[in-house]
């Protein structure tokens, strides 16, 4: 923890982590090799495996070091002007967000179920296609995962840079997996596991009655491997691991398995720059591109998170509402 603090202390701006005294040097390393560096024992190994397939979603060699680093300067900026880091949960779900904006604008204003297909720029504007209209507009901010992205037609093709970042830029893997139980028979708080299961929590804690659910949240390639099964297998294994970490649950009696990489339009849970991709694409897409502009997760200082994806957003609407 000091050495990260130690190299996080680096970066002066968490939005620009490229300007990272030894940039090139942190983000050519994965965090696999901090634990080598540091010689972790075995426990510790585990805990710091499970941390990043946790928080990112991905194996420790698949994480750069400055985006690590980058990461806790984010919290420490967030901290200082704001108290304590609070996680909160939308009531009715994080749909209902999306709903409600929705419903504030005109009738017809939001199309639902259809596909983009291609994006089309000329000097006096862009139009993109779906399966059903085309839409023709001065500027166009694509706001989806980059593995949707990809499978978009642009006219003429991206840029180089900003093409080689759609392509390019790596998704954590989870898979999230909720068993309720007829009686809780587990203690409070997260629990790790070397089994299938990784992290184990219960979201419903401060729920009424008897009845509870337990949370396997597994990620890196443990989600990879979940994900590649149908529903129902991944939940009896789940449901064997936990039963490992808990023997005295009874059998579960409802629940739920959702592998976000196997999801079309997701491919993945959110960004995780790899171990040299802060260097080739950070900057990439946070700027715009001709009449492009990328908003998402993935172009923000708080990358993975909802927070980021607003942020983003407000940064490209301050953006185009500056050209006019």
């Amino acid at each position: 923890d000091d050495r990260l603090a130690e190299i996080a202390a680096g970066i002066a701006d968490a939005s620009h982590p490229e300007l990272h005294p030894q940039a090139d040097l942190y983000d050519s390393l994965s965090v696999a090799d901090l634990i080598e560096e540091l010689q972790l024992g075995e426990l510790a190994r585990v805990f710091a495996t499970r941390n990043m397939q946790g928080e990112f979603a991905a194996e420790p060699s698949e994480v750069s070091l400055l985006f690590i680093a980058q990461q806790r300067a984010v919290y420490a900026e967030s901290a200082a002007s704001h108290g304590d880091v609070e996680a909160q949960r939308l009531l009715g779900g994080v749909s209902q967000l999306t709903t409600l904006l929705a419903d504030s604008l005109p009738p017809a204003t939001v199309r639902l179920e259809q596909p983009v297909i291609a994006i089309e720029t000329t000097d006096r504007g862009v139009r993109v296609f779906t399966d059903a209209e085309v839409f023709s507009a001065d500027h166009v901010v694509v706001a989806c995962s980059l593995i949707a992205l990809r499978a978009i037609r642009f006219d003429p093709g991206l840029p180089a840079e900003l093409a080689d970042a759609v392509n390019g830029l790596g998704y954590g893997t989870v898979t999230k997996t909720a068993l309720q139980y007829p009686r809780r028979t587990w203690p409070a708080g997260y629990a790790t596991t070397e089994g299938s299961a990784q992290r184990v929590y219960e979201p419903t804690e401060m729920a009424d009655g008897d009845c509870g659910i337990l949370m396997a949240y597994t990620g890196g390639a443990g989600g990879r491997s979940l994900g590649a099964l149908a529903e129902k297998q991944r939940m009896q294994l789940i449901e064997a691991s936990q039963r490992e970490m808990y023997p005295d649950l009874s059998p579960s009696i409802g629940g739920f398995s959702q592998a976000w990489s196997a999801e079309p339009h997701f491919g993945g849970s959110y960004a995780v720059y790899r171990p040299g991709e802060i260097g080739r694409f950070w900057r990439s897409l946070r700027q715009p591109h001709g009449r492009i502009h990328v908003a998402g997760e993935h172009a923000a200082t708080w990358t993975g998170y909802l927070e980021g994806a607003v942020e983003s957003g407000e940064v490209v609407a301050a953006r185009l509402l500056a050209t006019d």
